[in-house]
């Protein structure tokens, strides 16, 4: 008969070396590994295992070298979509979404340093984000897919605010909510007055603008401050106005005062509320300059389109608003359905 016994060989590994002598007196000598085999039999495994991990390996680095690529395949899309690519080369770019830099906008914004670029992948953010003390560059991934919402229970918590930079490219919604039992009127959409406006720009381009039951879009001006508006659309859902707009309420003499709104749609359905509403705060010498094109303006509800008061909701004759002392039409408005948008 034979018999065996073994000897530590390899401890890492668990390889022993196995000793048979047969009645001849022969003695054989092999690698062998308990419970799995002899050694030749564990090359053949060891490789098959082997090359299965270097495959598997292989594929996650693939699958996550795609996905890298794709993220800044569309980071880049949007930088050069919306001419800032140059300011992404001495800015930072910030990620907000699944996995990204940030799981929240409000985070991004908060992290933020003044002059900032922020994708916001597709999703639903459901926050009230306060972007009002710095500059910053916010483009969605996609104006359909990327939504940030909020109820609008509360007039100091819409879903976004806003004063300079960019705003590109996504869907911004204030959903109906209960007022709230210390707020002084209803959210919008959008809120746009504050100061870091003064002296400044900001582009709001390729977004919807969608309120339940409030105005869509809020804005109060600021001297030397000019507002884009480019192929947005603003939309109450009821009894409200679109787009809400009034002069600088901070100071006298503010002479440059901007509005460019153009490629737009307003939509809106009441019989008492104007789809457009324009408001002056009675400031001395206040004067906004507005220009107008290609913007389409529709009440559903067969009600005004457009209507000016002032800040004492005395009506004025909005037949001739073109050439008041607060709100001036500029040279050039022109192509828009509602005739009192275009140039005089």
């Amino acid at each position: 008969s034979t018999y065996a016994y073994t000897i530590p060989h390899c401890p890492p590994c668990l390889l022993v070396l196995l000793t048979i002598k047969n009645r001849n007196g022969i003695i054989e000598k092999r690698n062998f590994i308990p419970f799995i085999g002899s050694s030749g039999y564990m090359k053949k495994r060891i490789f098959c295992m082997s090359a299965t991990l270097l495959v598997m390996l292989l594929l996650t680095v693939s699958l996550f070298g795609i996905f890298r690529l794709r993220e800044y395949g569309t980071i880049h899309s949007l930088l050069r979509r919306y001419d800032l690519s140059v300011k992404a080369k001495t800015s930072p770019v910030l990620t907000v979404g699944s996995r990204k830099d940030f799981s929240t906008l409000q985070s991004a914004v908060d992290a933020a340093e003044n002059g900032s670029v922020i994708i916001v992948f597709s999703g639903t953010y459901e926050e009230s984000v306060q972007a009002i003390d710095k500059t910053l560059y916010i483009l969605g991934q996609d104006r359909k897919a990327c939504v940030l919402t909020f109820p609008n229970s509360d007039y100091s918590s819409p879903p976004l605010e806003m004063g300079s930079g960019m705003l590109a490219n996504m869907t911004v919604h204030a959903t109906h909510g209960e007022l709230a039992e210390d707020a002084v009127a209803q959210a919008y959409a959008l809120h746009i007055d504050f100061d870091i406006s003064k002296n400044s720009t900001l582009d709001v381009l390729d977004v919807d603008f969608i309120n339940d039951s409030y105005q869509a879009v809020g804005v109060g001006l600021r001297d030397h401050f000019t507002l884009r508006f480019r192929n947005c659309l603003f939309q109450c859902n009821r009894n409200r106005n679109a787009f809400y707009c009034h002069d600088d309420p901070t100071a006298n003499d503010s002479v440059e005062q901007n509005l460019v709104v153009e490629y737009c749609r307003f939509v809106n359905a009441s019989t008492t509320s104007s789809t457009i509403y324009l408001q002056s705060q009675e400031a001395p010498n206040s004067q906004i300059r507005c220009l107008w094109k290609y913007n389409t303006v529709e009440n559903k509800a067969g009600g005004k389109r457009f209507d000016i008061l002032f800040w004492n909701d005395k009506t004025s004759d909005i037949s001739g608003w073109q050439n008041m002392s607060f709100w001036k039409n500029s040279p050039g408005s022109h192509s828009n359905d509602l005739e009192l948008l275009n140039e005089p």
